[in-house]
């Protein structure tokens, strides 16, 4: 069974002796879920700052072992050097990765009228349009 396609938010990975780290882009938040290497088990109560393009963001507890900080520059795609300063139970260590925010599509064209309006009142529908809609076309003739 197929299911459709879902976006992913751009995220990165690292890992340390002591620690791994998933960033993910959130809007313009950066979502910081932070285990322990050995255990895998969520690292609750840590000190987390990350530096970045802006300066160092000191980063908050949401749910155990997910920190979360506001991060303005994931506006602009680019990619973003990060490094994440974690201290936890008497563990200190530095985490470096690079962030990359993609392009968006881009801006979407102007929607355009696929039906034309003539000064008689008639009507242009295309014929790819009509099939669409389900229409049959009607032939009149003037006088």
């Amino acid at each position: 069974d197929l299911q459709p396609a879902r976006a992913t938010a751009p995220r990165a990975e690292v890992a340390s002796d002591a620690f791994e780290l998933v960033v993910i882009a959130r809007g313009s938040e950066l979502w910081l879920h932070l285990d322990g290497f050995r255990t895998n088990e969520p690292v609750t109560g840590a000190a987390v700052e990350v530096d970045g393009p802006t300066g160092t963001l000191k980063a908050g507890e949401v749910t155990p072992g997910v920190y979360s900080v506001g991060a303005p520059f994931l506006a602009e795609p680019g990619n973003y050097d990060l490094a994440v300063t974690v201290q936890s139970r008497g563990a200190v260590d530095l985490l470096a990765t690079t962030l990359r925010i993609p392009s968006g599509p881009g801006p979407k064209p102007p929607l355009r009228d696929v039906a034309q309006r003539f000064p008689d009142g008639s009507l242009f529908v295309a014929k790819a349009s009509q099939q669409i809609l389900a229409l049959r076309t009607q032939f009149t003739e003037h006088g």
